[in-house]
Order: C-alpha cells, then structure tokens, then sequence
C-alpha cells in the first residue's frame, strides 16, 4: 500500500474534482495515479464502477454499491460519509 500521505492525497484530489464538477451525491467512478508529481486525476465520471469493483467493495468492506447508490439518491445518510 501507498503511505498513508498519499492516499490521502489521492483521496483529496477525488473529493475535490467531484465537488469542483458539481456532483454532491450519487455513485462516481474515480481513476487516480501517484507519479513522481503527486497525485494526477485520469477520468472521473457520474457513474458506478463495472461488476468487477462492485464484487471487489462487497468482499473488502462489506459495502454493497448499489444499496449505497440507492440510499444517496433518496437522501439516507450512507457510509463512509464525505465532509
């Protein structure tokens, strides 16, 4: 794993580019890279991952995407929540 800096940096840049683009809630896809500049944003786009990240979130960490789709648009606090 990447240090715990860079992931954040990583992240930083995700939540940013989405709040900068408009979007508030719903599913988003993010695709981010470190080089030797720091993090660098690859595509971004108002939609859920294919079935291989849906499957791969369902194991890792017990999120299951659609659900949690589905509560953002009807406004039902989900997890993990972004300030």
């Amino acid at each position: 794993l990447y240090p715990a800096e860079k992931q954040q940096e990583l992240a930083t840049l995700a939540v940013d580019s989405l709040k900068a683009l408009g979007f508030t809630y719903g599913a988003f896809h993010a695709e981010l890279k470190y080089t030797h500049r720091g993090a660098r944003l690859i595509e971004i786009n108002a939609r859920m991952s294919g079935v291989s990240v849906y499957d791969c979130h369902r194991l890792a960490w017990g999120v299951d995407l659609v659900e949690q789709h589905a509560m953002a648009v009807l406004k039902i606090p989900i997890r993990p929540k972004v300030p």
